[in-house]
């Protein structure tokens, strides 16, 4: 399979955007009301665990292992009905394991509904987005996120490949593009060669 498409700069969530959307939404849940608190862990979710809108959706509080050494969420039904576990840093864990008290069935329930579907997903995120005066970008630019993060952080693209669910290292060899801080570095380094 071979891979056409390329992930351009400005179409990625960059890192001062999700500063300023996890300001807002703190500020949003502080608020203590129910449907912010959960648009809030719903955006955060996404982007600490590269789930798809839909993954998300289906994610059941049965599908989480908080008190494992090494904590991971189950995706039953991935891209082509794949099955995965999916590996949750600390921070990811302990908020989780704060929500799921008091809860149960599906992770995140709207107001009207028994679960949501991946376009419910995708208005909270799409909506908070807007509201915190942010350029709109889908909820894949979450995953896409992530992905960036966590290889600039282990350098391993076969890990990377089985958090996301990846059947093949092209399709996510996508995310192994140079970042502008490592762009920056390197012609900073270079020049200082240059300069003898």
């Amino acid at each position: 399979m071979q891979n056409n498409w390329r992930l351009k700069r400005e179409d990625l969530l960059k890192e001062d955007e999700w500063a300023k959307l996890k300001n807002y939404l703190d500020q949003k849940a502080s608020t203590g009301f129910k449907t912010f608190v959960q648009d809030a862990a719903i955006c955060r979710v996404l982007v600490w665990t590269g789930l798809r809108r839909s993954e998300l959706a289906d994610l059941k509080i049965s599908d989480l292992h908080l008190d494992e050494s090494n904590p991971y969420l189950i995706v039953r039904n991935g891209k082509g009905g794949k099955y995965r576990e999916v590996l949750i840093t600390p921070e990811c864990c302990s908020f989780l394991a704060n929500w799921i008290k008091e809860r149960s069935g599906y992770l995140f329930v709207p107001q009207r509904n028994d679960k949501y579907t991946g376009d419910g997903i995708y208005r909270v995120w799409k909506t908070a987005l807007k509201d915190a005066l942010l350029p709109p970008r889908s909820v894949h630019k979450a995953r896409h996120y992530y992905a960036t993060k966590l290889h600039d952080a282990t350098k391993d693209l076969k890990f990377l490949q089985e958090q996301l669910g990846h059947s093949s290292l092209n399709v996510t060899q996508v995310y192994t593009h140079i970042t502008e801080s490592q762009a920056n570095k390197y012609l900073s380094d270079f020049d200082k060669k240059l300069q003898g």
